[in-house]
């Protein structure tokens, strides 16, 4: 059974497409235009036993910044960190990377994004 669902239910398109992630795998959705993206990711935290989140601006076609905007667990509005850095830190947990922003990777350990 899923764990995440992913929905695009404004679009030009007639029907919802629709996308699922389970614990392993997490979601990731990626809205772009000719100026960038905004990529939104989720998983399943296993250390924290929590879903969270990370929303960041990415290139697009070569347009546009990469920037974290912000994390956090997902349901818990206390927890959101806003990002605020001029760019993202890529921060090695061991032979991975994440391109989590320092602060967030503070309050809870990142899923890795492999380089």
């Amino acid at each position: 059974m899923s764990h995440f669902y992913a929905s695009i239910p404004a679009s030009a398109r007639k029907t919802v497409p629709t996308a699922r992630g389970h614990k392993s795998t997490g979601v990731t959705t990626l809205a772009c235009s000719w100026n960038g993206a905004i990529e939104v990711r989720v998983w399943y935290d296993a250390k924290t036993e929590n879903d969270v989140f990370e929303v960041s601006m990415v290139s697009h076609k070569g347009s546009g910044e990469t920037r974290c905007i912000g994390s956090g667990i997902v349901g818990l509005a206390d927890s959101y960190i806003s990002c605020g850095a001029p760019s993202n830190e890529h921060i090695n947990f061991g032979d991975v990377y994440t391109t989590m922003h320092r602060s967030a990777a503070r309050q809870y350990e990142a899923e890795p994004y492999v380089k």
